[in-house]
C-alpha cells in the first residue's frame, strides 16, 4: 500500500464517499451529523468544506435516534457538486458554497439522497412521513418540480453498461433488489426483483463489468452476498466473523459486529472477484466468484 497524502483533520471521519471522477472525497463526522469535503492535488489533501459542521453532536443518540440524524450525500456524476440531505432539509455543496435546495419538504424519516446517471434529476426517499418508505420525489435540478415514484432505501446505483440502475426496498421480513430503467425521471422497477433475507443491507456494488454485483449487510449478520447479473444466481453467500448467536447478543458479539463497516466490499480488477476488509486487521479476504 503506497501513503499518497496525509492531513491533519480536527473531526473523525467514519466513512469517506469519493467522487466517480474527480479528485474529491466527503466524509461523514463521527461526532456530528456532518459532511465534510477534501480535494486532492499536487500531493496534498485539504479540506475544501463542510456541510452541517455547526450543527449539534450525537451525544447519548444511539441505534435508530442516531440514523434519524445522520445525513446521507450523494456526488454529481460529473460535476464538483454534492447533494447532502437529512429529514428536515436539503443542501448543495460547490466549491464555492453551500446553499440549499428548495422543493422538498421535510420528513419524519432519515432521507436517502441519490442522483440519476445523467445528473439532471435528483432522487429522494423518502418522500414524507406519513407514507414512510412507500414514495420517492424525483426533483428536477433545471426546473424545480417534483414526481412521485416507488419507494426506496439505501442509495441507487448505475449499471456499469448504461441504461439500468439498482436500489433496495428494504423490510424486516425480506428486501427487494429493484431493478429500473434510467430512461426517465421517475425510477420505474422492472418486473423481476431479487428477494434478500431480512433488512438492513448495504447499497449493491457492481463488478466492473457488470457480470456480478455483491451485497453487504444485514442487520442481524455481517453477510456478504454475491450475485451473477442478470441471471440472478447467487455464487457466493458468507458471513464475515462470528454469525450471529441470536438474541439476547453477547457483547462480545455486538462489539466484533459493530467493528466491521458495512461499506467495505469492492471487486477486484479480475473478472469474478471481491474483496472485504476488517478495520482492525491489515489484510483484505478475496474470494473468487466466477471463473475468473
Amino acid at each position: 500500500m503506497e501513503i499518497l497524502a496525509r492531513i491533519h483533520s480536527g473531526a473523525t471521519v467514519q466513512r469517506l464517499l469519493c467522487h466517480p471522477h474527480l479528485p474529491l472525497v466527503a466524509g461523514w463526522d463521527a461526532d456530528r451529523p456532518a459532511v465534510r469535503i477534501w480535494e486532492y492535488g499536487d500531493g496534498q489533501l485539504r479540506e475544501c468544506g463542510a456541510v452541517g459542521a455547526g450543527s449539534s453532536v450525537y451525544g447519548d443518540d444511539i441505534g435508530y435516534e442516531r440514523s434519524k440524524r445522520t445525513p446521507s450525500a450523494a456526488w454529481h456524476p460529473g460535476e464538483a457538486l454534492l447533494v447532502v440531505a437529512d429529514a428536515e432539509s436539503v443542501a448543495r455543496w460547490t466549491p464555492s458554497g453551500t446553499s440549499p435546495i428548495d422543493g422538498v419538504a421535510p420528513t419524519e424519516y432519515q432521507r436517502e439522497v441519490a442522483f440519476s446517471p445523467d445528473g439532471r434529476t435528483l432522487w429522494l426517499s423518502p418522500a414524507d412521513g406519513e407514507n414512510g418508505w412507500e414514495q420517492s420525489v424525483a426533483l428536477d435540478l433545471a426546473s424545480g418540480t417534483t414526481s412521485i415514484g416507488p419507494g426506496w432505501d439505501t442509495g441507487v446505483v448505475a449499471h456499469p453498461a448504461g441504461g439500468l440502475v439498482c436500489t433496495l426496498q428494504s423490510g424486516q421480513g425480506a428486501t427487494l433488489v429493484l431493478f429500473s430503467e434510467d430512461t426517465g425521471p421517475v425510477l420505474r422497477p422492472l418486473r423481476r426483483a431479487l428477494v434478500l433475507d431480512c433488512d438492513g443491507y448495504e447499497a449493491p456494488t457492481f463488478s466492473s463489468d457488470g457480470r456480478h454485483f455483491a451485497v453487504r449487510g444485514n442487520a442481524y449478520d455481517n453477510s456478504l452476498e454475491v450475485f451473477e447479473f442478470p441471471s440472478l444466481r447467487r455464487v457466493l453467500s458468507m458471513t464475515l466473523g462470528e454469525p450471529s448467536p441470536g438474541y439476547p447478543y453477547p457483547q462480545e458479539w455486538l462489539d466484533e459486529m459493530h467493528a466491521w463497516s458495512r461499506h467495505n466490499v469492492v471487486f477486484g480488477p479480475l473478472p469474478g472477484s471481491s474483496g472485504s476488509g476488517h478495520p482492525r486487521a491489515r489484510w483484505s479476504s478475496w474470494r473468487s466468484t466466477g471463473n475468473g
